[in-house]
């Protein structure tokens, strides 16, 4: 699900949004193991032989509509367009983008990651995951509902 930006305010919901979503809540629920296996049963279907041999006949009885074209193709290395019988096409761009030379700080910047990423070791890495004990959940719940409490009486 996509986040929202904290400040923004959800739009309220529409009287069939509202039952379509109830709907879909209750289907999710009520969605069974059994139910799953009713749509995952693989169905016969038409032999691939078969399907092939129709394929065969229709390529056999295929006649284009445009004849192909017969234009010689000239090219030349220098130039920046390509000519095609009749017509004139730009020529292609090399697939591979060309990379741009890295800055100074660039440079210094990626060697000092390669160089850190050398040097981090398992126990390093076993600082970072270590499992702290927390706060129960309960004393925390406590204190917000005392809080909440405490606001309440305030407020009245």
């Amino acid at each position: 699900m996509a986040k929202r930006k904290p400040n923004k305010q959800r739009r309220k919901l529409s009287k069939e949004e509202q039952r379509l979503r109830a709907i879909y809540a209750k289907s999710l629920r009520e969605f069974s193991a059994a139910d799953l296996q009713k749509y995952t049963v693989i169905e016969k279907g038409i032999p691939m032989e078969k399907v092939m041999k129709e394929l065969e006949q229709i390529q056999k009885t295929y006649k284009p509509t445009k004849p192909a074209h017969t234009g010689k193709i000239l090219t030349n290395r220098d130039a920046k367009h390509v000519t095609k019988g009749s017509k004139t096409m730009a020529k292609r761009k090399p697939e591979k983008a060309r990379k741009r030379p890295l800055s100074k700080e660039e440079r210094r910047i990626k060697a000092i990651y390669a160089k850190s990423r050398r040097e981090f070791s398992a126990a390093d890495l076993q600082k970072f995951t270590v499992i702290e004990k927390g706060i129960p959940i309960e004393k925390v719940l406590a204190e917000v509902e005392a809080r909440h409490r405490e606001y309440l009486r305030k407020s009245k």
